[in-house]
């Protein structure tokens, strides 16, 4: 049924002409069409699509994709099963969800550290030169047995580049270098990290050292007992020697015959028979001798004419020291001379050619032992310092010490003066 558009009258239907205002009765519109299905999508490669086909067929695709997709929201559960990953596919972890729950913070994590560096590489070593033009050579003598390396063209009283030298009394190998002396030399000596460095193709030893200082020059110096396995090492064809100012490789044949000699010759020393090391310091030009624990003991310095030795525990000062009585002087006089200040002395004992000291000077216990040596040609003493805490200790090895110096012979028999 149809009515007037202007005054809203009834119409019976097909009139041009409302019959009650005359108003113009449009003609009714025809219905819409309906919209054109999308095509279905092939399961199979189809034909070539024409050019219409073409134009219309990717609107297409994308409303019916656009479809189905909400087709498939709409039907998803709200929380769908896990599937398992397909084999071979790469999977991702979904990006977290934030919960309306408060959670603890995460821990925080150390970053990773940072890659080590690369080891650095050590340069090659070079090996040590050839000695010095120069000539070796041994010999024996009173001084003991010696081989000297002296530099090419040098005089008669130039000393040597390097000595080695045995005390068959003492049974003790003594190696001098005129390598450079400087103040790092001198701290190292004072802190007993000076040493001489001997090392062959099967075998190594390290000699302590110390500065041995004379008027005519001062000389880096080391010392270690002669054990079978150091004149074994010196007798190598293969040895090098290493020091402050001194690197020297064996490499000419009369280097190699000279120490070859001094290895045969040196008598060696016996294993140390205790803890301390006892072993004897001989001085054949003062005619005395001592027996000293040489594994307590570190040579801080000597010269021909004695030593200085220290020991850590109590502060210990151990000094040596002999001289030639020129002036002819009776010994309470030439000894009086040399003999220690002492603020309180608690023993004194003279004899007719020994003195004997001990007190304190300052806080330290001092003990003194002087005496004459080849028939009052030459004085010699010994003098001790060292921390009161020490006294138990050091008391039996002061009275070892003391007892061997006051004998007029070596072990063997044989007087120490000629």
């Amino acid at each position: 049924m149809a009515f007037c558009t202007q005054c809203g009258a009834r119409l019976a239907g097909g009139e041009r002409f409302c019959t009650q205002c005359g108003a113009a009765i449009a003609a009714a519109a025809p219905p819409p069409a309906s919209p054109e299905l999308p095509a279905p999508i092939p399961l199979a490669p189809a034909p070539a699509p024409t050019a219409q086909r073409r134009a219309l067929g990717l609107p297409a695709l994308l409303l019916a994709m656009a479809g189905a997709g909400l087709v498939y929201w709409i039907a998803m559960p709200a929380d769908p099963p896990k599937r398992p990953p397909v084999a071979g596919a790469q999977t991702t972890a979904p990006p977290p969800v934030a919960s309306p729950v408060a959670t603890a913070p995460p821990v925080a994590t150390a970053p990773p550290a940072p890659a080590a560096p690369p080891a650095p590489v050590a340069p090659p070593v070079a090996a040590p030169p050839p000695e010095p033009a120069g000539s070796w050579r041994f010999f024996s003598n009173e001084d003991g047995i010696v081989v000297l390396h002296e530099k090419a063209g040098a005089g008669a009283d130039e000393p040597a580049l390097f000595r080695l030298s045995c005390v068959p009394e003492d049974r003790v190998v003594i190696a001098q270098s005129r390598g450079l002396i400087d103040d790092a030399v001198e701290q190292a000596a004072e802190k007993g990290e000076l040493a001489l460095m001997l090392t062959a193709a099967a075998a190594a030893q390290k000699l302590p050292g110390y500065v041995a200082r004379a008027p005519e020059a001062t000389v880096a110096a080391f010392e270690a007992p002669a054990t079978p396995a150091l004149l074994a090492l010196l007798a190598d064809g293969s040895l090098t020697i290493a020091a402050p100012g001194l690197a020297v490789r064996i490499a000419s044949d009369d280097a190699r015959a000279a120490l070859k000699q001094f290895a045969a010759a040196c008598p060696p020393a016996p294993a140390a028979a205790d803890p301390q090391g006892w072993g004897s310091y001989t001085s054949l030009l003062h005619g005395y001798r001592l027996e000293l624990p040489k594994a307590l003991l570190r040579l801080q310095s000597g010269d021909r004419n004695g030593r200085l030795y220290t020991a850590e525990r109590g502060i210990l000062e151990l000094r040596i020291y002999g001289e030639v009585n020129a002036l002819d002087q009776k010994f309470p006089a030439v000894v009086a001379a040399l003999a220690p200040d002492i603020d309180k002395v608690t023993l004194r004992r003279t004899g007719k050619d020994f003195m004997v000291l001990s007190g304190y000077a300052g806080s330290r216990i001092v003990y003194f032992l002087g005496r004459a040596t080849c028939n009052a040609a030459n004085v010699a003493f010994i003098n001790l310092a060292y921390d009161p805490e020490a006294n138990d200790y050091y008391a039996p090895i002061i009275t070892r010490i003391a007892q061997s110096f006051l004998k007029d012979t070596l072990p063997d028999g044989k007087p120490l003066c000629p």
